[in-house]
C-alpha cells in the first residue's frame, strides 16, 4: 500500500526532514512499478496478480482518501486520485478474471456479490477503524492493508506457484517500497501528527510488513533457483487461487 505523503509532504511544514522525504519519495515510485506491472500481468495472464481480499481493501482506502478525507494541500488530493485511477485498472482485472480463480464453487457462483460486500465492509470498516485511531489522513490504516496483502501473497504464491519475472518484480518492488517508504515515514509520522503521538503501532506494522516481504521475495528466490515454481504458465492452467 504506497505511501501518500508524497502528494503533500512537501508542501508542509517539514523543513530538515529532507532525507526522510526522498526515502519516501522513492519508494512510492517503487510502488508505481508494483502497480504498472500487477495491471500488465494481469491483463497478459488473464488473472489478478494482487490478492483479492487486498484489491478490495486497498481500492477502498483510495476511494475514501480521494472523495472523502480533506486533504492538508490540493497536491495531495490530487494525487490520491491519480492512484485511484490507477487502482481502477487494477480493480478491472480482478472483475474480468477473478471468478474463474476461484476454486470455491460457492465463491465462483456468487463471486460479484462477494467482491461488492467484502468491499462495502472494507469501506465501512476502514472509516469506523480510522475514527477510532485519530488516524485523520489514513496512514495507520494504509500500513494494515499493506500487511495484510504481504500474509495474503503467501497463500496466492502457493495457490499459483507464479515465479515469472513479472511477479517476481513485484515481490521486490513491494519490498522496496514499503521498506524505505517505512524507513523515511517513522521520522515524518511524529512531525506530522506532534511529537507526543504514538509510534509504537506504526513501528509495529513497519517491521512487520518488512519481515514478511523480505520472506516472500526470499520465497520467490528460492523457487526460481530449485525451478520448483512455474514460469509463466498461463493462468487456467494453474490452481485456482482462493485469494
Amino acid at each position: 500500500m504506497p505511501s501518500h505523503i508524497l502528494k503533500g509532504a512537501h508542501s508542509l511544514a517539514l523543513d530538515g526532514y529532507g532525507l526522510a522525504l526522498l526515502l519516501v519519495d522513492v519508494g512510492t515510485a517503487f510502488w508505481l512499478v508494483v502497480y504498472l506491472l500487477a495491471i500488465v500481468e494481469g491483463f497478459r495472464l488473464r488473472t489478478y496478480a494482487i490478492p483479492m481480499v487486498a484489491i478490495v481493501a486497498n481500492f477502498s482506502w483510495e476511494l475514501i482518501a480521494a472523495v472523502y478525507r480533506v486533504a492538508p494541500v490540493t497536491l495531495w488530493h490530487i494525487g490520491d486520485v491519480l492512484w485511484l485511477c490507477l487502482d481502477v485498472g487494477i480493480v478491472a482485472t480482478l472483475l474480468l478474471y477473478g471468478r474463474n480463480q476461484q476454486q470455491i464453487p460457492e465463491v465462483r457462483r456468487f463471486f460479484p456479490l462477494v467482491v461488492g460486500g467484502t468491499f462495502a465492509f472494507a469501506c465501512v470498516s476502514q472509516l469506523a477503524l480510522e475514527e477510532a485511531l485519530r488516524d485523520e489522513w489514513g496512514f495507520l490504516d494504509a500500513y494494515m492493508i499493506s500487511v495484510m496483502m504481504s500474509v495474503l501473497y503467501f497463500f496466492l504464491y502457493f495457490a499459483r506457484r507464479n515465479v515469472d519475472a513479472a511477479n517476481y518484480g513485484i515481490a521486490w518492488c513491494k519490498l522496496l517500497g514499503n521498506g524505505l517508504t517505512a524507513l523515511g515515514f517513522v521520522f515524518l509520522y511524529p512531525a506530522l501528527h506532534g511529537q507526543k503521538t504514538s509510534t509504537l503501532l506504526l513501528y509495529v506494522l513497519c517491521l512487520t510488513n518488512f519481515a514478511l516481504d523480505a520472506s516472500y521475495v526470499a520465497l520467490l528466490a528460492r523457487a526460481r533457483r530449485t525451478g520448483s515454481g512455474s514460469l509463466g504458465v498461463p493462468s487456467s492452467a494453474r490452481p485456482a487461487s482462493v485469494t
